[in-house]
Formats: structure tokens, C-alpha cells, sequence
């Protein structure tokens, strides 16, 4: 299952999302820039959306080609770090 947490942006073109993923298998139900999730209600999102999964602790970035990137290896759900809004806006938009 996956759960939204926030939307960063509120124009279309701007909109990165932040979410939770239960199992690595959830990381394909994700919105990209060129699909929705299937959810539908899963706005599509851009370059710089996170997600992190639960299962493992890793944690993954929407890249320019609309594929979820892994960041890090999770080691078992330890200590997770999740950018902050600002953080991935700054990131975004420098």
C-alpha cells in the first residue's frame, strides 16, 4: 500500500510528493511525470519526489526520466532521513 504524505508546489509543472510504500513491490503503483499512480486519487508528480519503503528503509528518487532511483540501502529499516519540504525545493530549484 501507499500513502501520500504532502505535495510540494502547487502548479502542475512544480509538484513534488512525498510518500510511504509498504513493500519494494509498491514503488511500480507510484505517479511519475508521465503516469498517474494507480490510485487515482495520486496526482502526477516530477523530478524530485521521494519515496521511502517501509519494508527495507530505502528510500527512492523520481528521476528526469520518470524512474524511481534507490538513494540508499535501508539495512533493515534502521534510521531513516526524509529531506524536508525546503530541502527538496532548494534541491529542485537551487
Amino acid at each position: 500500500m501507499i500513502r501520500k504524505l504532502t505535495t510540494v508546489g502547487y502548479e502542475a509543472a512544480n509538484a513534488v510528493g512525498r510518500f510511504i510504500c509498504d513493500y519494494q513491490s509498491d514503488l511500480s503503483d507510484l505517479p511519475t511525470q508521465t503516469r498517474s499512480a494507480k490510485y487515482p486519487e495520486m496526482d502526477m508528480v516530477n523530478a524530485g519526489s521521494t519515496a521511502v519503503v517501509l519494508e527495507d528503509g530505502t528510500q527512492y528518487m523520481l528521476d528526469n526520466q520518470g524512474q524511481w532511483k534507490q538513494l540508499s540501502s535501508g539495512g533493515g529499516g534502521g534510521d531513516i532521513d526524509i529531506a524536508t519540504d525546503q530541502e527538496v525545493m532548494d534541491f529542485i530549484f537551487g
